[in-house]
């Protein structure tokens, strides 16, 4: 089985000779003898991916928002940057 992941593709070996799936077993058991363990990335993206399908969605008007300050030239111009830092301040 090969996986794409952030440091491209991987083969997954078992852990013990010879550990595999008995034929007769459903394709979702487990396979006897394996284990996957996956890297503090796979296990951040999976963080972020729990995060983000607990969010409300897509702000539309604030993409268009933002597309016409990209296209205005003036999209980092309207940061009040001193707000910015006291509200990271007080998170930490």
């Amino acid at each position: 089985m090969n996986i794409s992941g952030i440091n491209g593709p991987a083969t997954i070996q078992p852990t013990q000779p010879g550990a595999s799936r008995p034929a007769d077993a459903p394709q979702d058991a487990p396979a006897k003898g394996v284990s996957v363990a996956l890297s503090t990335q796979a296990n951040w993206v999976s963080q972020l991916r729990d995060q983000a399908a607990q969010t409300e969605g897509v702000r539309a008007e604030e993409v268009v928002r933002a597309q016409q300050e990209i296209a205005d030239g003036t999209l980092e111009q309207n940061i009040d940057v001193e707000s910015m830092i006291s509200s990271l301040l007080m998170e930490l």
